[in-house]
């Protein structure tokens, strides 16, 4: 009886071995992309986005994301994230390296929204950013939405969201938002977050 379990005692001893090696395997395959990492010729947040896997980081030095005069540091909007389309699945953590008093993304193209993200669940995180509309009540001027969420859940944490007629707007989205400050723009239909279609946004520490 006592070597049985002797035996089971190894055996299992051998199962957490076997699953904390998993594990660093598995951290291990994961990979840091930094944003504007001249060397690997990553120069804009949508770059590193596009070429991700599951569960990588993506990491943005400090600075305004939007317009520059080099048209490879030039920023799009909107930034799409989308777990159906994208490589990383929707498995992907994007923050700032030293938080949204740094790293700034502004909408100069006049977009209709600064951030689109689809299709993700609870494991894609955005975090550290400020995140400018440019809101101007002028048609042509986009920044209408800050971060639009659509069939997503994903965590939005110390951002901040400023200078759009919609901070967040949610379709179909079960979203947390968490140590963030939200900034709206007074307009006809100026709002903070808004949750349409069966959406469920819980908001924290905000």
């Amino acid at each position: 009886m006592r070597k049985k379990a002797s035996l089971l005692a190894r055996l299992g001893l051998a199962g957490l071995l076997t699953l904390g090696l998993e594990g660093i395997i598995n951290k291990a395959e994961a990979t840091r992309i930094w944003v504007r990492d001249i060397p690997q010729g990553i120069y804009t947040i949508q770059q590193a986005i596009n070429i991700a896997s599951p569960g990588d980081t993506v990491i943005v030095r400090d600075g305004v994301y939007g317009y520059s005069e080099n048209p490879l540091y030039r920023e799009n909007f909107p930034i799409v994230i989308d777990g159906s389309t994208q490589s990383h699945e929707g498995d992907l953590t994007i923050m700032s390296e030293h938080g949204r008093d740094y790293s700034e993304m502004e909408n100069w193209n006049g977009a209709p929204g600064v951030v689109s993200i689809q299709n993700v669940g609870n494991e894609l995180r955005l975090q550290g950013f400020s995140i400018n509309g440019l809101f101007s009540p002028v048609p042509a001027s986009g920044g209408l939405i800050g971060i639009n969420i659509e069939n997503a859940s994903p965590i939005i944490a110390e951002c901040s969201i400023l200078n759009n007629e919609k901070a967040i707007y949610g379709l179909d989205a079960d979203y947390i938002i968490q140590d963030s400050n939200i900034i709206t723009v007074y307009a006809p239909s100026g709002r903070g977050v808004v949750a349409t279609n069966y959406s469920n946004p819980q908001v924290r520490r905000n």
